[in-house]
Formats: C-alpha cells, structure tokens, sequence
C-alpha cells in the first residue's frame, strides 16, 4: 500500500510536467474511433492491389509548400505509427493506426508492409467488418509476391 500512496504523491507532484496527456489521450481516443474508421471506408476496395499509388502530387504549388505538405504528411504518419505501437499495449486499434500511420507516409518498401499487415486473416477481418457496416464493398488484399504477379 505505500507504494501506492508513494505514486499518487509523485503524480501530484509532477502534475504539471505531465499536462499534456489528457489532451493526448483525447486526441487518440477520437482519433481510433471517429478518424481511423473513416479513412478505411473512404479508402477504395482495390487499394491495397494497386501496384503504386500515386504520391502527394506536386501540382502548381510553390516548392517551399509541397515540401512543408510532404513533410507534415509524413510526421503526421509516424505519429500515427507511434500511437499505434503504444495501443498494442494500452486501449485502442493499434494495428489499424500502425496500418494507417503507414498508409500516409512515403517511404521505400512501404507497399511490402502494408500488403504484409493486410494479407492477416484479423486486420482484414476487421477492415471488412467496418466496412461492411457503411454498406461498402470488402477490401481486397494484395497477392502474396507482387513482383512474380506482374512478371507472369
């Protein structure tokens, strides 16, 4: 028992270094159950065989702009990753955030990850179970070897 009294005197203590995980615990909580179901029913049932996806078109925008986009995305993506790795242990979707932190950064291999986290039978499951519950078509995963697909 005084252990416990010793940690809820160190967190009163050290209230004010730790200010920001309420609100970082919000974010997450809305983030896993209003943003991450919404980018899967968004995404089209083929995504994930596509061989490349087009990235972040750079259009008529200014270099310095494209740039700050391009890096936003990605931070945006790690962060997602990162979350997704601490809800593996604490509440929350932590494979689909992992999968959806991947999906928004661009980096080299990143169709292999992807298609190797969709291809298992319980992220799929799950995808298709939010899916099918906004009346949207199953998601179809990618063929295991890619590469000998489009060599045949």
């Amino acid at each position: 028992m005084p252990d416990v009294f010793a940690a809820a005197d160190a967190l009163y203590r050290n209230a004010l270094d730790i200010w920001w995980v309420l609100p970082l615990s919000i974010a997450v909580m809305v983030g896993s159950t209003v943003l991450l179901p919404w980018l899967i029913i968004q995404m089209p049932p083929d995504y994930f065989v596509k061989g490349h996806r087009h990235p972040l078109a750079r259009r008529e925008r200014h270099w310095a702009l494209h740039v700050a986009l391009v890096l936003g995305k990605n931070v945006l993506g790690l962060v997602m990753v990162l979350a997704g790795v601490a809800m593996l242990a604490l509440p929350g979707q932590g494979v689909l955030t992992i999968l959806a932190g991947l999906m928004v950064m661009d980096f080299p291999g990143k169709y292999r990850i992807e298609g190797a986290i969709i291809r298992r039978p319980a992220v799929l499951k799950g995808l298709n179970w939010i899916r099918r519950r906004a009346h949207k078509p199953p998601l179809i995963p990618p063929p295991r070897h890619p590469w000998r697909d489009e060599h045949e």
